[in-house]
């Protein structure tokens, strides 16, 4: 009977009209994997339709072929659903795989069996013994193949005697840059790779010893790492997979994926000179300098802008609304078979694409120019564009439908965060060769340059490195003490001056110790915010504000950043004496009524306005201030950066299965990748030795190993349990 279920479903699901090859070949994926579930007697199924539950999409999520086609896996389960081929309780693919939990399994823990595991532990503490290897050799293999975070084989080349940094006695780190030329208005990648125990000392005998330096023999330290895998019977991949494996036992899941993590605000070379002076090259610090230079100069960037990276209404509308049009789009990827229709296929797109809805859609108009590019390019009847096969177009637009067009739809414009993610997959994806993603750039960076108001690719890196730093506890007692002091002198002639010139120290208080985005804080009602105890303040955060602020200031277009920016933010002031300067200013507003949190001045006057509140402009300054006093790239908005962070490392220990999705509901965030992603300068968890693991890796190896049976045994029984 199950068998006849799934035969009407595969029929019916490969004879659906403008289904694509693509699509075709997942359906094929998806029946086999129902028969292997079938055959075992655990085919999920609701009313005699297939059900894709929870379990089925894991399944399916591990295919290569999902992996690399998450947005066309979930327009066809749509498909698959509004067709009623398969249950209308099924859950969707989702359209991007990279889920965010407290306590996911990591691909370790899928690819790896016990007896490997075992194997490698045992390896890694014979190669940390090891005093017979030549120590360059070592650290070369143990980046490579014992390190958790993933450092790329290009980038090992620039590491020399200059690189390795002792910034303390308990924390070392390695800079991986070119340093050649360094005046020359070049961009180089900085990268900074906090060292572990074995690490600090392996680049500290080589420093000594003035032999720290790979870049002439990559080629040479391939052909040992190579020799080393296969005297021990193990692939690199094995090796990689079980040290996270043992790693995620001896810590947490989330600690692994933070490790793991490639894509958050990295940490600058001016944050770690603040933080140890004198410590890091003049050199270095200057290149630093010049990398920021070459980014505000190729990008146009207001630097006290509220959001950068966010999702907002604008993505999540577009998703909702357009995404039928791309799912049209996509047809152009079913080619005719043997091309002998292939000039109807031509006349056929290049109307399909010359449609209104495709034109005046600034994101699809940018898709469409570029497919008529290339089909111009493959059709011979174009005699001054005909220079490449049709078998090379097809490539093209696979190319770029999965490499670039998916991103940007998923992400409902284009962005940084975008690009970062375009190339992310490229860069990171284990399936594609160096020569083939080297490839995929060049089309995808044409694509870029010629259709959009991107340049380059190597705008990627630079929107990588270039991040907003974090504000320290002195510098914020600083910048306050600085604004009092101009404020005081602003309005030493007027009345109620302790008062005036505390109002914008209020201000940026209350960004440091809530998170709040600055026009969030701007626009609340002073009702909006009440204290709960002697140091602990609540703040709402609602509709009512931005109303009452365009009433007052005449502004247009205020309003919630998404659903989600709705919330209760709770938090203390521990500082005593910003905890006075705040106490004393609400307490004058409350004493005289005022409206709004931070009401205007009359111009004349200057006067505080009981019923209306400050412009966006009388704060607008407050960046370049801030900037002026940490000598770095802090704008506003560093003061939410530094509040996630700081949030996160106080409380990390405390509350680990929870502490990322309470944070993003703080932020008011949908979805906790955005804050991972955005927000929380993970570097500076490298500063605690809890992080640093691998020099007691195997003496805890057998214990963990019994956790790890019991919580397989305890994890398949549950799910035995809910199939």
């Amino acid at each position: 009977m199950h068998t006849e279920i799934l035969q009407i479903f595969y029929s019916k699901a490969t004879r659906l009209k403008d289904i694509s090859t693509l699509e075709l070949k997942l359906i094929k994926i998806i029946s086999n994997e129902l028969k292997k579930l079938e055959s075992n007697d655990l085919l999920p199924l609701s009313n005699r339709k297939v059900l894709f539950n929870y379990q089925f999409i894991q399944i399916l999520s591990k295919r290569n072929e999902f992996i690399k086609n998450s947005i066309t896996a979930y327009n066809l389960t749509k498909k698959l659903k509004k067709k009623k081929l398969i249950s209308s309780k099924s859950i969707m693919y989702p359209k991007n795989i990279k889920f965010f939990s407290t306590n996911p399994l990591d691909s370790s823990f899928l690819y790896s069996n016990l007896s490997t595991v075992d194997q490698v532990a045992k390896v890694f503490e014979t190669f940390v013994k090891d005093n017979v290897m030549d120590k360059d050799i070592k650290l070369y293999i143990y980046l490579r193949v014992f390190f958790i975070k993933k450092i790329s084989l290009d980038r090992l080349r620039f590491i020399n005697n200059d690189s390795y940094v002792k910034l303390n006695n308990d924390n070392s780190i390695l800079l991986i840059v070119d340093i050649k030329n360094i005046h020359t208005r070049i961009y180089r990648p900085i990268d900074i790779i906090f060292l572990d125990s074995n690490l600090k000392v392996l680049c500290n005998d080589l420093k000594n010893s003035n032999k720290l330096c790979l870049s002439d023999s990559i080629k040479n330290y391939e052909y040992q790492l190579n020799k080393f895998l296969i005297n021990n019977r193990l692939t690199l991949t094995q090796i990689r997979n079980s040290m996270a494996f043992i790693y995620q036992l001896k810590n947490s899941p989330l600690k692994l994926t933070i490790m793991k993590s490639t894509i958050y605000p990295k940490i600058t070379l001016k944050e770690l000179d603040y933080l140890f002076p004198g410590t890091i090259q003049n050199s270095f610090l200057d290149l630093e300098s010049i990398n920021q230079d070459i980014y505000f100069s190729k990008i146009s960037r207001d630097e006290d802008e509220d959001e950068i990276l966010e999702e907002n209404d604008k993505i999540n509308n577009y998703i909702t609304k357009d995404i039928e049009k791309y799912d049209d789009l996509r047809t152009i990827l079913t080619l005719p078979k043997d091309f002998k229709g292939i000039d109807k296929f031509f006349d056929r797109y290049y109307r399909f694409l010359s449609q209104e809805k495709y034109i005046l859609d600034p994101l699809l108009s940018s898709f469409c120019k570029y497919l008529v590019f290339i089909m111009k390019k493959a059709d011979k009847r174009e005699k001054s564009f005909n220079n490449i096969k049709i078998s090379t177009m097809k490539d093209y637009f696979s190319i770029a439908f999965n490499y670039a067009f998916n991103f940007i739809v998923a992400e409902g414009e284009l962005n940084d965060q975008t690009i970062i993610l375009i190339n992310d997959n490229i860069t990171h994806n284990q399936n594609l060769t160096i020569k083939t993603q080297k490839k995929y750039k060049r089309i995808v960076n044409f694509f870029l340059r010629s259709f959009t108001q991107y340049n380059t690719l190597e705008k990627i890196n630079i929107a990588m490195d270039v991040r907003r730093t974090i504000v320290f506890q002195e510098e914020i007692n600083e910048f306050v003490n600085l604004i009092i002091k101009e404020d005081k002198v602003k309005f030493q002639l007027t009345k109620n001056i302790k008062i005036k010139s505390n109002i914008r120290a209020v201000f940026i208080l209350l960004l440091y110790y809530s998170g709040l985005r600055k026009t969030e804080l701007r626009t609340r009602m002073l009702n909006d915010i009440y204290m709960l105890d002697e140091e602990t303040f609540v703040i709402d955060v609602n509709s009512k504000g931005f109303k009452e602020t365009m009433k007052s200031t005449g502004e247009t277009e205020l309003k919630l950043k998404t659903s989600n920016a709705r919330r209760r933010v709770k938090f203390k002031i521990s500082d005593k004496n910003h905890l006075h300067i705040v106490k004393s200013y609400l307490h004058f507003l409350e004493e005289r009524q005022f409206k709004f949190l931070f009401p205007s001045f009359n111009s004349k006057s200057q006067n505080l306005q009981k019923k209306h509140v400050i412009s966006d402009s009388f704060i607008s300054d407050l960046s370049k201030v801030l900037q002026s006093v940490t000598n770095r790239y802090t704008p506003l908005h560093s003061l939410r950066h530094t509040f996630a962070t700081n949030y996160f490392i106080r409380n990390i220990n405390k509350n680990e299965q929870h502490i990322v999705y309470e944070l993003a509901n703080l932020l008011g965030h949908s979805d906790p990748t955005v804050t991972i992603n955005n927000y929380l300068h993970l570097d500076f968890l490298s500063f605690s030795n809890s992080y640093d693991f691998h020099l007691k890796i195997y003496l805890n190896f057998y214990y963990c190993r019994f956790k790890s049976i019991c919580f397989f045994f305890r994890y398949y029984v549950a799910l035995a349990q809910k199939t």
